[in-house]
């Protein structure tokens, strides 16, 4: 991460702008309890917290800077989500959906998800999901919402 994902401007400026980045040494005595606290046992583990505490996410493993992009928009998408902020959320999916990674059903799963709650309508739900049976079929995603069927 530290080589390719971090220094990647993009990457960069979506995190200073958004996020508390921290860096825990989980070999190191002094942070065990944070380690213990979130149950960190692989590197790297991206947990996204509220400033409350309260996890909203977790991802593990290395992600190039496309897919760390994604990543970081669908943890936004989840704050925002979670806020009520609801177009907003949406925006964030859209374009966590946009980038070709291996995230891109999760983000339409959650783009569909969060277009319901803007409008209080099932259409936008459902154009979403229904996108997202046609491109991942396969996907865990797709299975979550398969049973509003394809069409």
């Amino acid at each position: 991460m530290d080589a390719v994902t971090y220094p990647n401007e993009e990457v960069t400026q979506l995190l200073n702008a958004n996020f508390v980045a921290t860096k825990i040494d989980i070999t190191d005595e002094n942070t065990a309890t944070y380690v213990k606290q979130y149950g960190q046992v692989w590197t790297p583990t991206f947990i996204y917290l509220t400033s409350d505490g309260r996890q909203l996410r977790r991802s593990l493993g290395y992600y190039p800077p496309q897919n760390m992009l994604a990543e970081l928009h669908i943890a936004l998408g989840y704050f925002t989500l979670d806020s009520g902020q609801y177009a907003e959320a949406y925006k964030h999916f859209e374009e966590a959906a946009s980038i070709d990674s291996q995230l891109q059903p999760e983000a339409m799963y959650f783009k569909g998800v969060s277009a319901y709650r803007r409008d209080h309508d099932p259409a936008g739900l459902l154009t979403n999901w229904r996108e997202l049976a046609k491109k991942y079929p396969g996907s865990e995603w797709w299975t979550k919402a398969s049973f509003v069927g394809k069409e």
